[in-house]
């Protein structure tokens, strides 16, 4: 299967849009971005990226992945914070704490909740309890993984 002149166009941006990595349409549709580690100029080493390869159903998808990877940690809690308040949640970033952190409380309980923080990587959302909860391209298995640990604490709490 030939690429269509608007996947390639598409691919092309991406491209412009991205430097630094590779972006690949495969034949079955799916989108990939992958990246190779640069070399460190003081040592002569490669020197491994958090994320080398990103991998997305759309074009767009992979360019919003590739933007949050670009963001710095605050951005991407506060993302992670409009989503979680979105789905009802109470959030507070707290940009003033390091590293970074984002206090999660549960809508029905307001003395509890969670803390959220990136992975040293920077790869990674990470729990208080220092789980990592998703990649931090993914927004939604961030908020999904919260309502399942709050909701958790809910049920043990009524019970």
């Amino acid at each position: 299967m030939t690429a269509s002149a608007t996947d390639e166009e598409t691919k092309a941006q991406l491209v412009r849009d991205f430097p630094g990595w590779s972006i690949i349409h495969t034949d079955r549709g799916n989108w990939w971005a992958i990246r190779l580690p640069e070399i460190d100029r003081a040592t002569g080493w490669p020197a491994q990226h958090a994320v080398s390869e990103v991998e997305a159903v759309t074009a767009d998808e992979l360019g919003n992945r590739l933007r949050r990877l670009a963001m710095t940690d605050v951005e991407i809690l506060r993302e992670l914070g409009r989503a979680l308040a979105e789905a009802g949640w109470r959030v507070e970033v707290r940009p003033h704490e390091l590293p970074v952190r984002l206090r999660v409380v549960h809508p029905s309980l307001p003395e509890t909740g969670k803390t959220v923080s990136m992975a040293a990587s920077g790869a990674w959302f990470r729990s208080s309890t220092g789980a990592h909860m998703a990649r931090c391209d993914d927004l939604q298995g961030a908020v999904d993984y919260l309502g399942r640990e709050l909701d958790a604490v809910l049920r043990r709490a009524t019970s």
